[in-house]
């Protein structure tokens, strides 16, 4: 079984981390993601009217910001409708008193899927900065729906990265260890560090969108399996459909389980 080059940001890796070092499964931290807050004075204030505004948490850093943010701006948040992207992002809300509930799937497609369903007359979104796109424009598309946008962070590459890279010796890992995707950003990043030889590692990424964009840019052919969560049990499985390479020629390796 391949270890995991975990590229999650600092502070939202570890549940995955020591899930995989509990079944002795090497783990590389290795973040290409920086959570920065951004200021909230900027931020319009949603309606709130008649029971029927819909909180769409994009993440728990979405979540967190988003509190935080509501707090200080003296915005009763009460009285809304909560959906969330995923069970960590889920928890931060019901951690602060509030009844949430999640997307089918932890991905745009999944709360796409629970906005048809549903009735709001307002959606409010709490996302990052450049993220959740999809959302956004569906939402922003429907004429019937009063939409309250906040960007609450952006994302960026940890500035240290690069001296992170040759450190960890993340180059010398491409036999032995899948990298870990969950944005089209993260790849981009993963590339920018490691250039062509990036196309060279076992992935596993997060959602369709996210599989599908990489594989349509990508020069090569990819090995890759998809994750519809990011819970550590998932990524576990997933490990387990990648091949360990025989030998060193993995441009062209072979593959278990679902082929992109």
């Amino acid at each position: 079984m391949l270890g995991l080059i975990n590229t999650r940001p600092a502070g939202r890796n570890a549940a995955i981390t020591q899930f995989l070092n509990t079944d002795k499964v090497p783990v590389i931290n290795w973040p290409l993601l920086a959570i920065t807050p951004l200021a909230i004075n900027a931020l319009s204030k949603p309606q709130l009217a008649n029971h029927s505004t819909l909180v769409v948490v994009t993440s728990p850093a979405a979540a967190e910001y988003g509190l935080a943010a509501a707090q200080q701006l003296a915005i009763n948040v009460s009285t809304v409708q909560w959906l969330c992207v995923g069970s960590a992002t889920a928890s931060v809300i019901s951690n602060a008193g509030y009844p949430a509930r999640t997307a089918p799937t932890a991905n745009s497609e999944g709360v796409m899927a629970a906005l048809i369903q549903a009735t709001p007359a307002e959606v409010w979104l709490w996302r990052g900065l450049g993220g959740r796109e999809l959302i956004s424009d569906a939402v922003r598309a429907h004429p019937a729906l009063a939409v309250c946008d906040w960007r609450l962070y952006a994302r960026s590459l940890p500035s240290d990265c690069a001296q992170q890279c040759q450190q960890l010796g993340i180059a010398a890992k491409v036999h032995s260890h899948a990298v870990l995707i969950s944005s089209v950003q993260t790849w981009q990043h993963f590339i920018g560090q490691l250039g062509d030889l990036a196309y060279q590692f076992n992935l596993v990424v997060l959602g369709a969108r996210v599989r599908h964009t990489i594989a349509q840019a990508s020069p090569y052919p990819l090995n890759m399996v998809e994750v519809v969560n990011l819970q550590p049990s998932t990524v576990a499985s997933a490990l387990k459909l990648l091949p360990v390479p025989q030998g060193t020629d993995t441009a062209n390796p072979t593959k278990a389980g679902k082929q992109y």
